[in-house]
């Protein structure tokens, strides 16, 4: 499956040039400048990967980020300091929730190339718990319908089968 990343930027050419190092790296990106055209545009596509720009005019990252209507991995960027605010931000959404945030200082591109590639993975496997789980709990579901409900049917004159 070739994974679809969002790359979020206002700058340009620090969009496309991220998107660029990820096209060559096999993965379909869609390279957008704004929030608001992020939440529009994961609304119709299957994104595994945002990776953001903290500071944006409009919505910024973490705004942004809270809003997606899927739950993709979110890679938040900046080249901002950790003291400015909205970078504490997005670096506390990544600290408590390390399953779903990321955060990065822009630069270097190899380290950026590794993160991408670590937030799918951790994508991946959160996806395929997710369906564990749900599996399991809709097993035990039906199995406690079946020990609660069927029989109260049957005393109702239903006929069921085991």
């Amino acid at each position: 499956m070739k994974h679809k990343i969002m790359v979020v930027d206002d700058d340009e050419g620090i969009r496309e040039t991220i998107s660029m190092q990820l096209k060559r790296s096999g993965y379909e990106t869609f390279p957008v400048s704004r929030g608001e055209d992020a939440i529009f545009i994961a609304e119709g596509q299957d994104i595994s990967l945002v990776v953001m720009d903290i500071k944006m005019p409009g919505l910024d990252g973490v705004a942004t980020a809270k809003r997606l209507p899927s739950k993709p991995y979110v890679l938040f960027l900046t080249g901002y300091s950790i003291d400015d605010p909205i970078v504490s931000d997005a670096r506390s959404l990544a600290m408590i929730n390390p399953i779903r945030y990321d955060f990065l200082m822009k630069g270097s591109g190899e380290e950026l190339l590794f993160r991408v590639a670590r937030s799918l993975e951790t994508y991946k496997i959160q996806n395929e718990l997710n369906e564990i789980l749900t599996e399991e709990i809709n097993q035990k579901y039906i199995e406690r319908l079946k020990r609660s409900t069927l029989p109260a049917l049957r005393e109702y004159g239903f006929k069921l089968s085991p």
